[in-house]
């Protein structure tokens, strides 16, 4: 096995194909990627068991066939440390993977390629096509109120509907959810349901912020899995099997309250008292009166901050509490001059969205003890 490649087309691929690397992999191959080429392609391949990249690069010069797996992080390491623009020369040679730039030389230790786990038989059951600006905004706008580490495990991911006109994204933690429906144009025969893991969800999330470009994304899925074509990746995923609870029961059916409030004041707001949050609680208390919305906040100092602002006339006093990083995370996702605050009572769940009828996405926050 024996090529050359120029440093920035090679570190600029390998980034994303080590990130699913783990420290501590459950079998030490797990922290090599495989190397192997094919014809005058450099195929270019990770995985962790639950998440596989791959890529492709052409090599433009004179190359030896052959197959290896080699540690992904030592060598980027040695690429990227490497003078910009250096045409770097690769050489399989007594199981070792020699790389030569003028007098430097690295020697590094490989395991054979055929001990390293193979991309799985794939069996498509349905394909769609996506914008790649549509995906990122359905995990953009959820991704933040996924669970982590729940033992609830069908939690900790987002879950996709994918209909004929529309796509749905949607997380929760249990104590709070965000919803994204997005209308598209799909072939797809009958709604599939699936549930994305978390960790899964970070690794397409940089592979789609790869390139700024707009393109179009090929998804296939199956029972198991989801694979997604980019124009320079192939990504697989498992999937989570298991049910999504009904979310939609906990939409406020009839609220007493709606409250509306100018984006920034608020946020601005909650960012200032946050400086005096209890460390451990991190609980707000707001108090909505006739036009008034007191923000209270204090910590186990016995420190306090209190802010006012004006909102719409209320009828009904209402004193309500919530982690306040959740409702900032929910207020900075939010792309809006004035947000609308949909409240039942003190215990009941609280509907936070941009203020229109109709609007993409949604974000349910409940109420904390304090």
């Amino acid at each position: 096995m024996k090529f050359n490649l120029i440093r920035e087309d090679l570190i600029k691929i390998l980034k994303p194909i080590i990130s699913p690397l783990s420290n501590k992999p459950k079998l030490p191959i797990l922290s090599n990627i495989a190397l192997k080429i094919n014809n005058n392609e450099l195929l270019l391949y990770s995985s962790n068991l639950e998440i596989d990249i791959s890529a492709k690069i052409k090599i433009k010069k004179q190359y030896k066939p052959g197959a290896t797996t080699v540690s992904g992080n030592k060598l980027f390491k040695i690429c990227k440390n490497l003078p910009k623009k250096s045409e770097i020369n690769f050489n399989l040679k007594n199981n070792k993977l020699l790389i030569y730039f003028k007098q430097s030389k690295f020697s590094i230790s490989n395991i054979p390629y055929d001990q390293f786990p193979k991309m799985q038989n794939w069996e498509k059951n349905n394909t769609i096509y996506i914008k790649k600006n549509i995906l990122n905004n359905l995990i953009k706008k959820t991704q933040f109120s996924m669970a982590k580490e729940d033992i609830r495990y069908y939690l900790n991911g987002i879950f996709l509907k994918i209909q004929q006109k529309k796509i749905s994204s949607v997380a929760t933690n249990g104590h709070r959810l965000a919803i994204c429906e997005i209308q598209v144009s799909n072939d797809i025969k009958k709604p599939k349901s699936i549930i994305i893991p978390s960790k899964s969800i970070i690794e397409l999330k940089k592979l789609i912020n790869y390139k700024k470009k707009e393109e179009k994304l090929k998804i296939e899925l199956n029972n198991n899995n989801i694979r997604i074509y980019t124009n320079n990746f192939i990504f697989t995923s498992r999937l989570i099997k298991n049910n999504f609870p009904d979310y939609k029961s906990t939409l406020p059916k009839y609220p007493n309250s709606i409250i509306k409030i100018e984006k920034k004041i608020f946020q601005d707001s909650l960012n200032r008292v946050s400086i005096l949050s209890n460390n451990k609680i991190k609980g707000v208390k707001l108090i909505i009166e006739k036009k008034i919305l007191t923000i209270k906040i204090n910590n186990q100092l016995k420190e306090e901050a209190e802010e006012k602002i004006e909102i719409n006339k209320q009828n009904n006093k209402i004193e309500i509490c919530f982690n306040i990083i959740y409702l900032l995370e929910i207020i900075n996702i939010l792309n809006c001059k004035l947000i609308k605050m949909l409240i039942t009572d003190n215990k009941s769940a609280v509907q936070i969205q941009k203020n229109k009828e109709k609007t993409s996405s949604l974000y349910i926050i409940m109420p904390m003890k304090l």
